[in-house]
């Protein structure tokens, strides 16, 4: 079921939601915008497995498996939460994928 999603007034401007999309599973999340209109967040591929994006240009990013950024600034640095299988634990990281 796709929700339904109408332009909003906001600061004196019209906004429209835009579909950033998945990589094909389910589920996505945006976490964050920076004033170039970058986006990162996370995104399930088809198999349910949680992958970071960067979300730049029209185009989503594949920035890794278990990778959940926070935060992008206007020069494209991310920071992001990383989740390690091997030893169950989360690390805090930045990436530059320019």
């Amino acid at each position: 079921m796709t929700p339904t999603v109408t332009a909003t007034r906001c600061c004196g401007r019209t906004a429209r939601p835009t579909d950033l999309g998945t990589f094909g599973g389910p589920q996505a999340a945006a976490a964050a915008i920076n004033h170039l209109g970058q986006v990162v967040g996370w995104a399930q591929t088809s198999t349910d497995a949680d992958h970071g994006f960067l979300w730049s240009n029209g185009k989503m990013i594949d920035l890794g498996l278990n990778f959940f950024p926070t935060a992008v600034n206007d020069n494209g640095q991310i920071v992001a939460d990383a989740y390690d299988t091997a030893t169950c634990q989360t690390d805090a990281m930045g990436a530059d994928p320019s």
